[in-house]
Parts: structure tokens; C-alpha cells; sequence
């Protein structure tokens, strides 16, 4: 699977090759390390290119590192977080949420709601 994430107003731009070993899932949440605030779960929506959001998918892939990992990726423009604890609407705008071109997560599964 050839991933790849252009610069967008969502994340910086980021291309990757993944062999997957499995079916897309659903995944509504991510447990992160985030700064000063250690391991916190966060909301996690695909971005589209017209700025609206979509569901955030996950799957198995080979990592060279750990052997198998998840691949969690999102809509053309990537994924967007907050803090699991944020009631605010998702928005491009709010520097309370963040974007990155997607996420390898442990095999675990443990981090991915």
C-alpha cells in the first residue's frame, strides 16, 4: 500500500510504503504521548481535501521495527486530534487540535479505540 499525504492545511505533507496484513476497522480514539501531559486519549477523524471530516480507519502492517504494527490513517489530508476530554467541534482552525498524515501505532492494540 502506497500512502501518501501531500501538504495540506491539515498536516505537513509525508509518503509511505506499508505491506498490510489485514481488513480496515473503524477507530474513534488514540492514546498518544503528548506534551506535559503523558499518555492521553484523543479523538481521531480523516480529514478530506474541502476541509470536512470523515472516519478514521486502522489495519495491521509490517513494521521493520516491531514486525507487525497499526496503520491508522484518515482522508486525504490526513487525520485530526483532540483531547478526548475537548467538546469543541472539529476545526481546521483550532489550535486546540492538531493534524498529522496518519499514525503506526504498536501491534498491541491496546492505544486504539
Amino acid at each position: 500500500m502506497y500512502l501518501m499525504i501531500e501538504e495540506n492545511p491539515n498536516c505537513r505533507g509525508e509518503e509511505r510504503v506499508f505491506a498490510t496484513n489485514g481488513p480496515l476497522k473503524p477507530v474513534n480514539a488514540v492514546q498518544l504521548d503528548r506534551p506535559n501531559l503523558g499518555a492521553t486519549w484523543c479523538d481521531v477523524v480523516g480529514v478530506l481535501p474541502n476541509g470536512t471530516f470523515t472516519s478514521a480507519q486502522t489495519r495491521l502492517v509490517d513494521d521493520s521495527a516491531d514486525g507487525t504494527a497499526w496503520l491508522i490513517t484518515g482522508g486525504e489530508w490526513g487525520l485530526r486530534l483532540r483531547l478526548k476530554s475537548s467538546t469543541e467541534p472539529w476545526d481546521l482552525n483550532n489550535t486546540l487540535q492538531w493534524g498529522e498524515p496518519f499514525l503506526v501505532m504498536d501491534s498491541g492494540g491496546k492505544e486504539i479505540q
